[in-house]
């Protein structure tokens, strides 16, 4: 308890709400109203003196100062280098960018890219991946594993000193503000790594139309939209096989 609740009070001292967790990641105690205001003494010896209470996290969005953090889940990574080229190219977009971020590595072996913006969002789910047929074998109902997916308002994240959890990048104490465009740049980014696109299905009465194909699947045909974006004021700043990662109009990269 006491290395915890120290903690959560330093947490606090920062400006940074905190509550107390379970083995399996879970508020021990109902957290909605710390989503308002921070913990007081009181408060956080009772949550941290449960039985139960193991970990400490740290709750997004306003009353932690608009902070928000980009959740890499590596566990399910079929490549082994999806953090190593999340990273990378977040530093070919902006150096700086990369510079101002502080990075948790956590217990198991994902990332947490945490900083403060004066835009963020509720939690978004922004790169999956279809589950293989070995994952399907286990679970038949899931379909897919998240990747990248962010924790923003009404969103917490597993902090240190929970065991397994570390510092790779700068301390909290640290946290930075960055920019609506850099954010933007980050989600950008994260997004060209999703592998999951909606599905269409097609049902009888299509056959009816007087038309071989959809609109839609003709145009990804014959269209060509990294040239129509670029003509629009786009910048192409990444390509990776099929993928290519843009910047919106007015935006750098510094």
């Amino acid at each position: 308890m006491g290395n915890l609740l120290k903690a959560a009070k330093e947490y606090r001292r920062l400006g940074i709400s905190a509550i107390a967790t379970d083995d399996n990641k879970r508020a021990v105690t109902q957290w909605k109203q710390y989503e308002q205001a921070i913990a007081t003494d009181e408060q956080f010896t009772g949550m941290f003196g449960r039985v139960n209470a193991s970990g400490i996290a740290t709750l997004c969005g306003p009353v932690s100062g608009n902070m928000e953090a980009i959740d890499v889940d590596c566990k399910y990574d079929l490549t082994g280098s999806l953090f190593a080229d999340f990273i990378q190219e977040i530093t070919d977009a902006d150096a700086e960018l990369v510079k101002k971020l502080v990075i948790v590595k956590t217990k198991s072996n994902g990332y947490h890219l945490i900083y403060r913006c004066a835009e963020i969002e509720g939690n978004k789910k922004l790169a999956s991946r279809h589950t293989t047929p070995e994952e399907k074998a286990v679970n038949p109902h899931e379909k897919v594993k998240v990747l990248i997916e962010t924790r923003g308002r009404s969103g917490y994240i597993i902090a240190t000193p929970t065991e397994g959890y570390s510092f790779s990048q700068n301390h909290i104490r640290d946290i930075a503000e960055i920019t609506p465009a850099q954010r933007r740049i980050i989600f950008e980014i994260a997004r060209s790594f999703n592998q999951v696109v909606g599905e269409y299905h097609n049902h009888e009465y299509t056959e009816s139309k007087p038309f071989q194909k959809s609109p839609f699947a003709d145009y990804n045909e014959r269209g060509d939209v990294v040239s129509l974006l670029v003509d629009h004021g786009w910048k192409i700043v990444k390509e990776r096989g099929p993928k290519t990662v843009m910047l919106r109009p007015g935006e750098t990269t510094s």
